[in-house]
């Protein structure tokens, strides 16, 4: 620290006054300097697992920010990946159900089609005309509306039929009767 000066919290110097030189020492006491290096060295010690245990965490967060980042990317991309194959599976399900009701409308007798609670879910202009009923009149209500009360027996067979369905051959028909909506 220089000549005679033991610490760096010492000076030394010489100043001249009105002629006189005066040899000037500054120095802290020897408790004074022992409780300021204890004081110092905890405080640069505590000080700097401060700042490093900071960095870890900014660090962590950084990293932790990348990849969320780069997982949202991902997911965005498989997410507009989702939407594309969903929009043309839709596509090809609205036109081949255009393809299937122009394909109901156009036949040449009238068809109903029931699901498994025998309720009516689509009918064509031909049954309309038979029957006497307009669509929206038909459709949610059971079949049964177009079975004569005296073949109440169907609703057994239909039920038997919807589990285990089979055509008819060629040549053979199968006769059933139906009650119009005027009777």
């Amino acid at each position: 620290y220089g000549a005679g000066v033991s610490t760096p919290w010492e000076q030394e110097r010489t100043i001249s006054l009105y002629g006189v030189k005066w040899h000037v020492r500054i120095a802290p006491t020897p408790k004074l300097l022992a409780e300021m290096k204890t004081i110092a060295g905890e405080t640069v010690l505590v000080a700097g697992l401060v700042m490093a245990l900071l960095l870890a965490i900014t660090i962590r967060f950084a990293q932790n920010s990348h990849r969320r980042a780069e997982e949202a990317e991902a997911a965005g991309v498989g997410l507009a990946r989702e939407i594309g194959q969903r929009e043309e599976t839709e596509r090809t399900l609205r036109l081949s159900e255009e393809k299937f009701r122009g394909l109901l409308e156009s036949a040449p007798d009238g068809i109903v089609i029931v699901n498994v609670e025998h309720e009516i879910v689509m009918v064509n202009e031909q049954l309309e005309r038979m029957f006497g009923y307009d669509r929206a009149e038909l459709l949610g209500r059971s079949v049964e509306i177009l079975i004569p009360s005296r073949y109440a027996r169907h609703q057994k067979y239909g039920k038997e039929y919807m589990w285990s369905p089979r055509r008819t051959e060629k040549g053979q028909s199968l006769q059933l009767l139906a009650l119009r909506r005027d009777g």
